[in-house]
């Protein structure tokens, strides 16, 4: 719901809805987006942040185009170390980013399974292994399933996990501390230790055996029955003093997308998934031959070749996953 312009104020106005009913009273009722909330409590967190030192600058991921080739930032960013991510393809301002990743000054590390096109741009890249090849304690976005992940194979050839290759990475560095060697068991039997009670009863070796294992929540579960809402009243709030104040509209409503506009009358919606494109049913009616029509959102970042099919009516823009085609249908 939210990969789409306008799609906060789209998912706040629908997530009002529960309060409205009544149903966040009742079990079952009320909103869902993600459980991870939940895991985020139960699991012990191994990011250490008394570690962090604070005085350090830190990038948000999705300014890495602007950061990369910014010549004003000091200093500047001259290694890169990538890893479960793909920078080239899922972060803002491709363009940008591309332009960064090809200076010749930036020492790029990519640790992947497969040749993405940020390893293309890499000076070096380690493959790593995949889910079915190493361990891993597994959280959840929908569900209270927390889940042992074991291998199920081999790693193939020089294949490492990403914590094995930093493990190795901290001895070449000659570094000492203890916790830079914790083995990977070591590190899930850790994160399963919180003592939350969520975690009553859930163990490394009880999910060995038995794989995952449901938290422990109270029952019934409805943790908003009486308010308790992560807002500054507890309550929750059809107007937002908080975003009023930030310069937003502080009630929910309906904001046009703008695809009525004869100049831009095309949706782009960036969906995780888009094995199957959606329909369209005015590339007919706006003699278009279909053969590789440019799109673009007025932008210099923006310009897309695409395969335009399809009969009369409105019509949205997916960009396809396996190819570097937008197309409509």
């Amino acid at each position: 719901m939210e990969h789409r312009a306008n799609g906060a104020m789209a998912f706040r106005t629908i997530a009002c809805l529960p309060a409205l009913t009544g149903a966040w009273r009742k079990q079952g009722g009320g909103l869902l987006y993600m459980t991870s909330d939940l895991f985020a409590a139960a699991l012990t967190d191994l990011g250490m942040p008394e570690l962090q030192d604070k005085t350090i600058r830190s990038v948000n991921m999705v300014q890495i185009g602007r950061a990369l080739t910014d010549t004003n930032l000091k200093p500047g960013i001259r290694a890169l170390v990538v890893y479960n991510s793909n920078p080239a393809t899922i972060a803002p301002n491709q363009n940008l980013v591309k332009q960064g990743l090809q200076r010749e000054d930036l020492f790029c590390v990519v640790l992947e399974h497969f040749m993405t096109d940020t390893a293309r741009y890499a000076d070096y890249v380690f493959p790593s292994t995949t889910q079915v090849e190493h361990m891993d304690v597994i959280g959840s976005w929908g569900s209270r399933y927390v889940s042992l992940n074991l291998p199920a194979a081999k790693a193939a050839g020089e294949a490492i996990p990403n914590s094995e290759f930093f493990r190795r990475l901290a001895k070449r560095l000659a570094l000492t501390e203890s916790y830079l060697y914790e083995t990977d068991e070591q590190l899930a039997r850790a994160t399963l230790s919180s003592g939350h009670p969520y975690m009553k009863g859930i163990t490394y070796d009880r999910l060995v055996r038995e794989g995952w294992a449901a938290l422990n929540l109270p029952e019934p579960w409805a943790p908003f029955a009486s308010g308790n809402f992560p807002t500054p009243s507890k309550k929750c709030e059809f107007y937002s003093e908080q975003l009023g104040k930030s310069g937003k509209d502080p009630l929910p409503g309906y904001v046009p997308t703008g695809t009525d506009s004869k100049e831009y009358p095309l949706m782009l919606l960036t969906s995780k998934a888009a094995k199957y494109f959606l329909n369209s049913s005015h590339a007919g009616s706006r003699g278009k031959s279909g053969k590789g029509e440019r799109v673009t959102d007025g932008s210099e970042v923006a310009e897309k070749r695409s395969n335009v099919r399809g009969a009369k009516g409105p019509c949205c823009l997916l960009p396809a996953p396996t190819t570097r085609e937008a197309r409509v249908r």
